[in-house]
């Protein structure tokens, strides 16, 4: 994996060359929305260069550390692993990666844990870990081996879009689920959980402080009175908004995965390539044209060279 882009291959690609390009984006090196051939080279070369520094120090102290983490040469996840991920994600979105890293960890704070991806900006460096206890099964709980590592390969291909409302959603696609398909990414930012968590919490400890101290004057509270249930309205509230907003966007995405079938065959890959800012823009269109499609991009100051990668690859009658 160390050689993930062969030397002569970047210098193509920071000229522009389009072939080499296509081949790139085949591979889940997705170019960034605004980013120029120098740029997206620039990037590439340093990933390729913390890729070396990762396998140097799995050879030689058999471990590789970033960020106080570390991660043991005994877990890296072998090559034919990925082989059934990356057909899941070639499938859905035409794409397939083979060279990052991925381990075998679980966190301390992992009881419930099944993976994650870290993506360092701006070296766009890039690995994930998933549980151990895939090590040696290829199922955990309601969760695959091969689902989780697609999961996490989607949002290292995506790495360089920075974006966020449609992130989960493209990624949970590679769910076997189809609760998780629609309902997975409902939340959507690390405030929703945390919030979501401290509903969950806050009303806990106050129905073990109310029911040991005052069970007397908890039997006396009518049902708007009883402070419990102020926290049931809250979380159904909360949680409803969260399912309402999935379900329009659930509505929104496949509307539009329907009309961009009018200038691609290919439009889940397509939209898998697209800012938040092109989707929300193509989401409000009843009708999209190439050329409309073609405007929305360039009103968020798409590069030219991604234009033509988009092109080449997913529009028809280029």
């Amino acid at each position: 994996m160390a050689g993930f882009c062969k030397e002569h291959e970047l210098k193509k690609a920071a000229g522009g060359d389009l072939k080499t390009l296509t081949d790139f984006d085949k591979r889940g090196l997705i170019i960034g929305a605004h980013e120029t051939p120098e740029i997206y080279v620039d990037r590439l070369k340093i990933f390729q260069k913390n890729l070396n520094q990762l396998e140097s120090d799995l050879k030689d102290k058999n471990e590789f550390v970033v960020e106080d983490i570390k991660f043991p040469s005994k877990e890296k996840i072998p090559s034919k692993i990925f082989a059934p991920a990356g057909k899941i994600t070639e499938d859905l979105y035409d794409f397939k990666i083979d060279w990052v890293p991925g381990f075998y960890i679980t966190p301390d704070f992992g009881m419930l844990f099944g993976g994650c991806a870290y993506s360092f900006d701006p070296d766009f460096f890039s690995l994930f870990i998933i549980r151990n206890s895939f090590k040696q099964k290829d199922k955990w709980l309601i969760y695959s081996r091969n689902e989780l590592m697609s999961h996490e390969l989607c949002h290292v291909a995506r790495f360089a879009l920075k974006a966020h409302t449609y992130e989960e959603m493209f990624a949970y696609q590679t769910s076997t689920s189809g609760f998780r398909r629609k309902f997975g990414s409902m939340m959507r930012a690390a405030w929703e959980t945390y919030l979501l968590m401290t509903i969950l919490f806050t009303m806990l400890a106050s129905q073990i402080y109310l029911i040991t101290f005052k069970a007397k004057w908890m039997a006396e509270q009518t049902i708007l009175s009883n402070p419990i249930n102020w926290f049931y309205a809250v979380l159904f509230f909360f949680v409803s908004f969260l399912v309402l907003r999935q379900k329009k966007q659930n509505k929104s995405i496949s509307r539009t995965l329907e009309t961009l079938k009018n200038i691609t065959d290919k439009p889940r890959a397509l939209a898998f390539r697209l800012s938040d800012e092109e989707l929300d823009e193509l989401i409000l269109q009843k009708d999209i044209t190439k050329k409309s499609f073609l405007e929305v991009l360039k009103n968020n100051n798409c590069s030219d060279i991604r234009l033509k990668i988009i092109s080449e690859r997913f529009l028809n009658d280029k």
